[in-house]
């Protein structure tokens, strides 16, 4: 019993840190996009 524990422990972690990596990298181009946003407003006013 304690071995299938562990294993479906692992398992949930694995999935976790697979789901947070994916939100990271989308939060990661939203900012890029937005920083892009930014720099041309900022040609704009110049």
């Amino acid at each position: 019993m304690g071995h299938d524990l562990e294993n479906a422990t692992d398992e949930i972690l694995n999935r976790i840190q697979a789901t947070l990596a994916e939100l990271g990298v989308r939060a990661i181009s939203h900012v890029e996009r937005l920083d892009g946003r930014i720099d041309r407003l900022d040609l704009k006013r110049r």
